[in-house]
């Protein structure tokens, strides 16, 4: 092998490394069950209802953050249903940043723009059912970070989830 070939596949292993030390460690099974367990109980969501417009479906949801500190973001998953039916109109899951936050104790409306159309001819009463997946901290961190659909540089925040 020539020297120059040796150079380039040092290279090209320094760059691998360099790019998986960035990359934050996946969590085991159990732990991703813990923290995404951890994330819906302490951001919780009421008074769920949905607005449709022609430009898609906004989920408008009162949030209340638990947590010792302020929430930037949240990934939720979802459910809109009617009592009674077997079959739910949409489920999903979608992410927001929240302007302003959540401040710790506090109870405030926020508004989640749903990748997807529901359905205009929804039976009445609708229930719409939201769950954190993972939230956003005020750096801009991920507590779960299952997936980065939430960042353009994902980093698992440090901050515990209690």
């Amino acid at each position: 092998m020539s020297v120059s070939a040796v150079v380039s596949l040092v290279a090209a292993l320094l760059v691998t490394t360099a790019a998986a030390a960035q990359q934050p460690r996946r969590l085991t099974p159990q732990e991703l069950d813990g923290k995404t367990a951890c994330v819906g109980k302490a951001v919780t969501f009421t008074d769920g209802k949905l607005d449709s417009s022609l430009l898609g479906t906004t989920l408008i949801v009162r949030t209340s953050n638990a947590l010792a500190w302020a929430v930037a973001g949240v990934q939720v998953g979802y459910v809109v249903r009617t009592p009674g039916r077997t079959v739910p109109w949409a489920t999903g899951k979608a992410s927001a940043r929240i302007p302003g936050g959540v401040e710790p104790g506090e109870t405030r409306e926020i508004r989640i723009t749903l990748g997807m159309n529901v359905p205009r001819d929804l039976i009445e009463p609708v229930v719409v059912d939201v769950v954190a997946v993972d939230l956003v901290d005020p750096d801009g961190r991920q507590i779960v970070l299952a997936d980065d659909t939430m960042s353009n540089a994902p980093k698992r925040s440090a901050r515990p989830c209690s």
